[in-house]
């Protein structure tokens, strides 16, 4: 079988175990998100960037090849970075195996001025809003191939309120330098109300099967309650610039996307805000998805965190699912 999907795409697919891949169920190779540390980083900086991807592939101990490129432009048709891209770079290739928690293969690289002045002349705004690297990886387990990429900033070494003459124009600030991004964190987690350490397994359960021929009875519910204790203090405030120039301090509004490899959260994602502004509430609860073939057993759940401007972070946890 061969699938190859992007991370900013939700795509239900065949898996080769029989079970259907959904937003939050995972039964075969997946790609679930790519970290950069730092996701911001000032130009001209001598510091490499490490960019991190989180694959899972059930049950675990598979072999997966992954190829890391960049370049300036994606191509129009297939929004990859193709050998024949403008810049196409690439950056290296590694082998991980996989376990119960998937891998985490990773590369590691430093700013490349010809490459970055490239993206600057492909970017309408030539930079004014951060210089955008794609990081480009390519994952194959045997038959399965899946693409994913991450968009690194490098920002200009310039305050906010300073219209530059060029965008590696290093010249005195007439503004404070803007704070650079760091990725979010995932905060304490709890099940059923109770703490949820990495190395605690909880029990997740489902109602009783009713007899057939039984009277029916009153509905019997089971409670799988994943909550994030989310500080809100931690998110960061950041400032943009208007299309009239002025700058706008905006705060970050972290988004939650949970995985397991038996049965599915609902809502598979939570937490952001809405055009009002207001924070949704960042739980889920477990349950069985109908049609799963061998749903029972060690579960592996993944916490993915977004903060909406490039930085990302996980965790792990573990369950048993009946």
């Amino acid at each position: 079988m061969q699938r190859a999907a992007f991370l900013a795409v939700l795509a239900l697919l065949p898996g080769c175990n029989g079970a259907l891949d959904g937003p939050g169920s995972v039964h075969d190779l997946r790609l679930l998100a790519m970290r950069a540390d730092p996701p911001e980083q000032r130009l001209g900086s001598d510091a490499g960037v490490t960019v991190t991807a989180l694959i899972a592939n059930p049950p675990g101990g598979f072999l997966v090849s992954a190829k890391w490129s960049t370049c300036a432009e994606q191509d129009s048709a297939t929004t990859r970075c193709l050998e024949t891209s403008p810049g196409f770079t690439r950056l290296g290739e590694s082998t991980v195996k996989t376990g119960p928690d998937g891998a985490e293969p990773a590369i590691t690289f430093g700013q490349d001025p010809a490459l970055l002045e490239l993206i600057r002349q492909a970017d309408p705004y030539r930079g004014l809003a951060g210089l955008r690297q794609v990081v480009q990886v390519e994952l194959r387990a045997g038959d399965e191939t899946v693409v994913g990429f991450k968009r690194m900033v490098f920002v200009l070494p310039f305050g906010v309120a300073r219209p530059p003459p060029g965008p590696f124009d290093a010249g005195p600030p007439r503004g404070p330098l803007p704070q650079l991004n760091t990725n979010p964190v995932v905060g304490p987690l709890e099940f059923n109300d109770a703490g949820w350490a990495p190395e605690t397994t909880v029990l997740f359960t489902v109602p009783p099967r009713r007899t057939p021929g039984q009277p029916p009875t009153a509905p019997v519910t089971a409670r799988n309650r994943l909550a994030v204790l989310e500080d809100p203090r931690l998110r960061e405030d950041y400032v943009v610039r208007t299309f009239s120039g002025e700058p706008r301090t905006l705060q970050e509004t972290w988004r939650y996307n949970f995985f397991a490899t038996h049965g599915s959260f609902s809502p598979v994602s939570a937490g952001g805000s809405n055009l009002l502004g207001s924070d949704g509430g960042i739980e889920a609860n477990w349950g069985r998805v109908e049609g799963e073939d061998g749903g029972s057993g060690p579960t592996t759940v993944w916490i993915v965190v977004r903060d909406g401007r490039g930085g990302e972070n996980w965790t792990i946890r573990h369950a048993e699912a009946p």
